[in-house]
């Protein structure tokens, strides 16, 4: 049931150009499915060039919600 997902977790290593580098998991959702589209949308992102010359390290969490619900029938 998606009501006891836990979030999914992701060590991540982005490059100065802003492409990611190295995604290593820290914490699974119990949904495979949901982690394997967590990671796929996680290595398509791009984020801010730095000025840096060296990789960023950080925690990114995808938290799995019920936030889209059906509307009753009139």
């Amino acid at each position: 049931e998606q009501q006891n997902l836990k979030p999914t977790s992701f060590l991540v290593a982005v490059a100065p150009d802003g492409t990611v580098k190295y995604t290593l998991p820290q914490a699974a959702s119990g949904n495979e499915t949901l982690d394997a589209q967590a990671l796929s949308a996680l290595r398509k992102g791009r984020f801010s060039s730095s000025r840096e010359d060296r990789d960023a390290w950080g925690i990114i969490t995808f938290y799995w919600g019920s936030d889209i619900s059906r509307q009753p029938a009139p």
